[in-house]
């Protein structure tokens, strides 16, 4: 069987990093090729992929070579990605199973546009009917309200897409808070700096630091920035997480978000907001509270006991159990076996 990943780019986003992860996982199992939107080479994680994987970005040449396999899945990364294959499909008349991959939880109120294309792709699903893979319960809800097809929804949790070591905790360092995530309105960037405006009146002692695309010291008020260190990308991200006091999420909309899994990873003390799968994610999780308000977020905040570290490790290792990405990928194998 021979699979293609239709994608928009391969940015260090979550649904590209979880590309990244499981196409480099099935290269043993399945014949893969990998088609951008836009020249692959120019991404950051073009390099990452195994040399097993071939990339296209070309459309007419993606047309030929699914016509060419006998068995062919394509996989939908994304809402372009499925607007793009099946505008193919329909122009080249294209046979091949089709899987739209939703990464995406909800859009805000005001977001009408994206709403609109939703209800024009529920009607799509309704017709083309493809196997649709959400990457969060909350995903599968909330697209079906847009009249996305009930019959072929499967929903299959991102796990932890990465292998984190538990590195030593270094005892001298100012303690800190640890946030993860890009500059980006949905990611809830000014809830973020209202609630550490307000906790640094009271916290004397404690850094804020951020690690994420698209953050610089003119998006930090100036009262803030003796306290707030910022980090940008970072590829290894153990050593953040095994040092940080504890977590803090601000989303106000996400699919699965990895970031908070990573977190349970280490055993820290969470306080997040109610985005995407946050609930099921944190559900027997001992460390984590989910608030619906920046007040809330801050009295949180602020009465946050750290575990002792033999708690954290226990509650670590518990979620790494449950959520171990071997599970995600054999899930992935048996639905394309299904086909």
């Amino acid at each position: 069987m021979t699979l293609f990943h239709v994608i928009p780019n391969l940015n260090s986003g979550g649904a590209e990093q979880f590309l990244l992860t499981l196409s480099n996982t099935l290269v043993d199992d399945y014949d893969q090729y990998i088609f951008t939107l836009k020249n692959p080479e120019q991404n950051d994680l073009f390099s990452k992929f195994s040399s097993k994987i071939n990339f296209l970005h070309k459309k007419k040449e993606l047309v030929q070579l699914i016509r060419d396999k006998n068995k062919a899945v394509v996989i939908c990364w994304m809402y372009p990605s499925i607007f793009e294959m099946e505008r193919l499909r329909f122009f080249n008349k294209v046979e091949a199973d089709v899987l739209w991959n939703i990464r995406h939880s909800s859009f805000t109120t005001f977001q009408f546009k994206q709403k609109l294309g939703l209800y024009f792709l529920g009607l799509i699903s309704r017709l083309k009917k493809p196997e649709i893979i959400y990457c969060a319960q909350t995903a599968k809800k909330y697209h079906q309200k847009f009249l996305f097809s009930k019959k072929s929804g499967h929903v299959i949790p991102n796990g932890l897409t990465k292998e984190f070591v538990f590195s030593k905790r270094r005892e001298q360092e100012t303690p800190y808070l640890l946030y993860v995530g890009r500059y980006i309105h949905a990611k809830g960037p000014d809830i973020l700096i209202d609630v550490f405006k307000e906790y640094f009146k009271i916290n004397k002692t404690h850094l804020l630091k951020i690690a994420g695309h698209g953050w610089d010291l003119i998006k930090i008020p100036r009262s803030l920035r003796k306290r707030v260190e910022l980090l940008g990308n970072q590829e290894d991200l153990a050593s953040l997480y095994a040092n940080a006091e504890a977590f803090v999420f601000t989303s106000r909309t996400e699919g699965y978000p990895n970031a908070l899994a990573e977190a349970c990873s280490f055993g820290l003390p969470i306080v997040t907001t109610d985005a995407g799968d946050s609930r099921v994610i944190l559900n027997d999780y001992p460390f984590g509270e989910i608030v619906n308000s920046k007040k809330r977020f801050l009295e949180k905040l602020l009465n946050l006991k750290r575990p002792t570290e033999k708690q954290q490790k226990k509650a670590a290792l518990k979620f790494r159990e449950r959520n171990n990405f071997f599970k995600t990928k054999e899930t992935y194998i048996k639905l394309f076996s299904s086909l």
